[in-house]
């Protein structure tokens, strides 16, 4: 214990030699020909550092596409081919249940209280300080220090999105004004810990940290513990060769004896060799880390890319990334996808929209921003409820880029109709001829609300239909 405490004061002592405000990242000039020679260099250093710490990615190299740095393929590579290889010793990486990494300036039990980006923002924020002490300097070098992500953007611009409206919309902008505050109640609570005090880590610092952590970090398969499976097939093959080379392989049960044991190998290794194969050395119970992978991080999104992963090695001592679509041809931008979100979640945890995102879809409580709008009478959204597919349409509705779903009008007339509408498409319902074409026409028995998919109501209402998906929109 005393060792321990010695050894932690001296680390202290070591980092307040770095400088008086411990070292940081040096910010590169803000434009001109310096700025742009600045970063050259970082993006130089960072590549020659991922290179000798066996990070592979042959065929590719860092470059500029549109403005924006990333990954340049200099050789075909083709669908499910390698685009990167990664150690794992060279990601910054925290895991649930583990003991702080640095007990002399934040204790264990404040470790374990704190979520895991937290833990790696604390990770990251400790080696940023060490300066050139540190491993990852030169990828830390490298990293931005600017963000255009939502909770960065001023009061007046967020009001600009107009996320006002609606309660879906109030709720996605509490969350993001609720990740702006995070980061100051963050430091208002460790501020009194050696972690805030020895390294003198300032509020800007700490949202620094987060928000690369936001923005960069990626869930990583937790190494399989092969000791369970390894330990069972050996006691199994020692115990089925001792058989074999005893006296007892001679008698009339050794057959069975030896059938048994095989059947058992099967079950005991079987489903560990199958999940092998697929998935590599990932745990099968499924938990993942939380880490922040060098040289992975320059890799841009493209909606496209759906499919490309990342994976354990077998021996789960790399992390590998495998392209999707069609591959990358040389010259061409590598990249991945960083999975299926509506814009306004690349916007709130990236800082950038998706212009080409077919998939892309904005939902919104519709139903409430009607009612509100247009005093809808209680009892009428009592009755579309009974149409279920309907009501769940308005309640909360998708709208993607072909446009809202086909009962969207077809609900919003049975709500904005009067009450004479209503009584008129009730009686012609009822009709047998109507009945009978209803039948014919859409090869399903008709519902009250049948008659909405093809009536025409006054222009009045029909100009309400077509105001209250536009307002919305």
């Amino acid at each position: 214990m005393a060792r321990r405490t010695i050894a932690g004061l001296f680390l202290v002592m070591c980092l307040f030699c770095i400088s008086p405000a411990h070292a940081f990242i040096e910010k590169c000039p803000a434009d001109g020909a310096q700025a742009q020679e600045c970063v050259e260099d970082r993006i130089d250093g960072l590549l020659k550092w991922s290179s000798s710490g066996g990070i592979y990615a042959p065929r590719l190299q860092a470059g500029h596409v549109d403005g924006m740095r990333g990954m340049i393929a200099t050789k075909t590579i083709k669908k499910g081919g390698l685009m990167m290889s990664i150690p794992r010793e060279m990601a910054l990486i925290v895991q649930d249940g583990t003991a702080s990494p640095f007990p002399w300036l934040l204790s264990d039990e404040d470790w374990s209280l704190a979520q895991q980006e937290v833990q790696l923002a604390a990770l990251l924020l400790y080696h940023a300080k060490l300066g050139q002490e540190s491993k990852w300097y030169p990828w830390i070098q490298a990293l931005p220090t600017t963000f255009d992500t939502l909770p960065h953007w001023t009061a007046a611009e967020l009001d600009e999105l107009q996320l006002g409206t609606t309660t879906t919309e109030l709720g996605f902008r509490s969350e993001v004004d609720a990740r702006a505050e995070f980061s100051g109640s963050l430091y208002n609570h460790f501020k009194g810990t050696s972690f805030m005090s020895s390294l003198n880590v300032t509020q800007e610092e700490q949202d620094w940290a987060l928000s690369i952590v936001f923005s960069r970090s990626v869930a990583v398969p937790r190494p399989v513990n092969w000791a369970q499976p390894v330990l069972t097939t050996l006691t199994l093959l020692v115990g089925a060769a001792v058989f074999a080379f005893s006296p007892l392989k001679k008698s009339q049960h050794s057959k069975t004896m030896l059938n048994l044991t095989g059947i058992a190998l099967l079950f005991t290794l079987g489903p560990w060799v199958y999940w092998f194969l697929i998935n590599g050395a990932s745990q099968p119970g499924g938990e993942d880390d939380t880490a922040l992978l060098p040289l992975f991080d320059m890799l841009n999104h493209d909606a496209r890319q759906e499919g490309s992963w990342l994976k354990s090695s077998w021996t789960g001592s790399h992390f590998q990334v495998v392209a999707a679509a069609e591959g990358f041809a040389p010259g061409k931008e590598a990249t991945i996808s960083y999975g299926q979100k509506p814009n306004e979640a690349f916007l709130l945890h990236y800082g950038f929209v998706d212009t080409t995102y077919k998939a892309d879809f904005y939902s919104t409580d519709l139903l409430e921003h009607v009612q509100q709008q247009y005093n809808i009478p209680e009892d009428r959204v009592v009755g579309l409820a009974q149409a279920e597919k309907l009501y769940k349409a308005v309640e909360s509705m998708s709208l993607k880029k072909g446009g809202a779903a086909d009962e969207v009008p077809k609900a919003l007339r049975y709500l904005l109709a009067t009450s004479k509408e209503l009584k008129e498409v009730e009686e012609q319902s009822q009709t047998t001829g109507q009945w009978l074409a209803d039948i014919l026409e859409y090869r399903r028995l008709p519902t009250p609300m049948t008659p909405f998919d093809y009536i025409t109501l006054s222009d009045s209402t029909e100009l309400k239909v077509q105001e209250a998906s536009l307002q919305t929109a």
